[in-house]
């Protein structure tokens, strides 16, 4: 557009004006056809060059910007991690603390009565609820220091489980109508960590109790099959709907009023970690039975 001794072209690019670009002369100018092309093209350029810093300064905002949020769910994360340790925590000397406690109160009754054999029987299970108790904080103090190494060892899958029904069978005793019954036989050794999986079946017999609620049979039992051995943890109460059975594993889920979610998820990746398998046989009104297996420990 010609105005004077002015032309002005408007910087477009991409339907986006720019600016405008002004040409000033002394006196109206008329361009030739190839000068007057050649001016349409820098005024494209132009365009162009303007559109491209204008989308540099708008994408170094962005990267500022998702810098930023990378940086807040960074920390996030890691806040989400430390609370899920802590409630994992939680949750492990919750389990531990309450059959010291019920241990506790039978090893007074005893020494009331003056059973002497009977005390010292209670007090060999506070030894073992106490070491128990030390490896679980030997399994925090892993986790802190991020060590990806897991220490597996040859494990008597029998003798784990037979020590997981005794650690909790005063829990189970607070329920008279329950039974806990175990129907453990000699298995071959299996490669695992024993303190793991005493609080894993410690935590599954747990589970089946506050399902019960107030009446039922949980039946602890071992067995080998596929190169590897198991013990499981079934009870007859009122099973999982569908929905729950989809998503019982999944860390947080829970269908307790209170609870972290954290116990079967937790089970979940132990079993994992030792290249084992967890499964699960529930359906409404019929109970659950919940399995893990783990690979026969290889001769040395």
């Amino acid at each position: 557009m010609v105005a004077g001794d002015n032309r002005l072209s408007p910087l477009v690019a991409e339907g986006d004006l720019y600016g405008v670009l002004v040409l000033l002369d002394d006196e109206p100018v008329e361009l030739p056809g190839e000068k007057a092309a050649l001016a349409e093209a820098l005024v494209d350029l132009a365009a162009i060059a303007a559109g491209r810093a204008a989308s540099h300064d708008e994408l170094a905002r962005s990267y500022a910007e998702l810098r930023a949020s990378r940086e807040v769910l960074a920390r996030t994360e890691r806040l989400r991690l430390l609370g899920q340790m802590s409630a994992g925590v939680s949750h492990d000397v919750k389990n531990l603390l309450n059959p010291i406690g019920l241990q506790l109160e039978v090893l007074r009754r005893r020494i009331d009565r003056g059973d002497a054999d009977a005390v010292r029987e209670t007090i060999a299970r506070l030894q073992e609820i106490v070491r128990h108790g030390v490896d679980v904080v030997e399994r925090l103090r892993d986790f802190s220091r991020q060590d990806l190494e897991v220490q597996a060892e040859d494990v008597d899958l029998a003798a784990v489980a037979t020590s997981a029904v005794e650690l909790s069978r005063a829990r189970v005793a607070q329920h008279p109508a329950i039974e806990l019954r175990s129907a453990i036989a000699p298995v071959p050794l299996v490669r695992s960590r024993s303190s793991e999986l005493a609080t894993a079946v410690v935590n599954l017999i747990a589970n089946a109790t506050e399902a019960l609620s107030e009446r039922g049979v949980i039946v602890v039992a071992t067995g080998h099959e596929d190169g590897g051995a198991w013990v499981e943890v079934a009870d007859d109460g009122p099973g999982m709907a569908p929905d729950v059975e989809r998503r019982v594993f999944e860390p947080f889920f829970t269908t307790k009023s209170e609870g972290t979610g954290l116990g079967l998820a937790m089970v979940y990746a132990f079993v994992q970690r030792h290249g084992g398998r967890v499964g699960l046989t529930t359906a409404p009104g019929q109970g659950t039975r919940i399995r893990l297996w783990f690979p026969v420990a290889q001769p040395r």
